[in-house]
């Protein structure tokens, strides 16, 4: 974004994984500590950075907190343009 001209742009692409609403915790941190164990281990780690993908990993609160704040900045963005959407 800095090299189109709009330097005070902070943009991060990101994925994850994802359940349904509803999800009984146990299995939310079961998956979790499964998922945990994959991007440490060094064949799937060395994978993912072959892929130029930086694995790592939080919590789901944690993902849900960067969720919720990346949705802030887009709505900031769009409100500020006066987007409309149909």
């Amino acid at each position: 974004m800095a090299e189109s001209g709009y330097p005070e742009v902070n943009t991060q692409l990101w994925s994850g994984f994802f359940v349904a609403t509803g999800t009984p915790p146990a299995i939310v941190a079961k998956l979790e500590s499964n998922l945990r164990k994959a991007i440490v281990d060094a064949g799937v780690s060395s994978k993912l950075k072959a892929m130029a993908v930086n694995p790592g990993g939080t919590s789901s609160a944690e993902f849900r907190a960067m969720i919720d704040k990346d949705i802030e900045g887009y709505v900031a963005v769009v409100k500020a343009a006066n987007l409309k959407f149909n």
